[in-house]
């Protein structure tokens, strides 16, 4: 049959093969098209204008002093940029401490016919020289809008400089370093185990000693008993007269160890001559 042969077989494969390639081909293509439709509508609104525009602010202000807030709201197509509501609604300023995360200060107002705003903090509001934080938001205020491109921001500083906090930061920032260095220090310590012997503490060389005196005293007895077991006296060494009376023939045995009978003749001869 033709349905087993080899030819036939190989116009499946290719076939199958197209059909994948096509697949594949119609997948990216889907693919490329989604990819483009978020970056048309995402790309765009990433890099369009701030609902709201917040003016500069002095670089510092005094506890006594007004302090005055002015800015705008962004429109097109009158709607709010990135809120989709048109006119009519209030801008709402919030001045928050940072340091307690509190709200210290808040007021709305209409915008003017230019959707422009100005607000006035007045004096009595600030305690402490800090940076405190201001937020305008433009309809409903909502927390979640803080920090983001839906509402304005701006820095206030109160008792301080720009300059000056800075300064406050990278102290702080350095003390909290050098008390984590002093904490992994003294941790460090704690695991580490002590030294037994101190610095000034010259005790562990009279323990040395001792033991080197000690070691030399066992080594020179062991030398001694070594040699007195191995001494045997040789068949030349000289006596003395009196020393002839206490060696007898019967001292040394036919069967002795050190000398044979030859040595013994040889050694009784050495005496008469003498």
């Amino acid at each position: 049959m033709l349905i087993n042969s080899p030819n036939n077989l190989l116009g499946k494969i290719v076939i199958t093969y197209r059909i994948v390639i096509s697949i594949t081909n119609f997948i990216l293509i889907i693919s490329l098209a989604i990819v483009f439709a978020i970056g048309f509508y995402v790309i765009p609104s990433a890099y369009a204008e701030n609902t709201i525009s917040v003016n500069s602010l002095k670089q510092f202000y005094d506890f006594d002093d007004e302090i005055y807030v002015s800015g705008h709201v962004n429109f097109k197509n009158d709607q709010a940029i990135g809120l989709g509501i048109g006119p009519g609604y209030s801008a709402t300023i919030h001045v928050y401490d940072d340091k307690r995360d509190r709200l210290l200060f808040t007021s709305s107002q209409s915008l003017d016919d230019d959707n422009t705003f100005s607000f006035v903090i007045p004096p009595g509001k600030f305690k402490e020289k800090d940076r405190y934080s201001i937020s305008i938001f433009y309809g409903p205020p909502k927390e979640n809008f803080r920090n983001t491109s839906f509402a304005g921001s701006a820095d206030l500083f109160v008792g301080i400089s720009v300059s000056e906090y800075k300064k406050q930061i990278e102290e702080k920032q350095r003390q909290i370093e050098e008390q984590q260095r002093q904490a992994t220090l003294a941790e460090s310590q704690k695991t580490t185990p002590k030294n037994t012997f101190k610095s000034n503490d010259n005790s562990w060389i009279i323990v040395i000693i001792g033991i080197v005196i000690g070691f030399a005293i066992m080594m020179k007895f062991r030398r001694k008993n070594n040699d007195s077991r191995h001494y045997r006296p040789h068949r030349h060494e000289y006596y003395d007269d009196d020393d002839d009376d206490d060696y007898d023939d019967d001292d040394y045995d036919d069967d002795d160890e050190f000398y044979d009978d030859d040595d013994i003749k040889e050694f009784e001869r050495f005496k008469r001559r003498i």
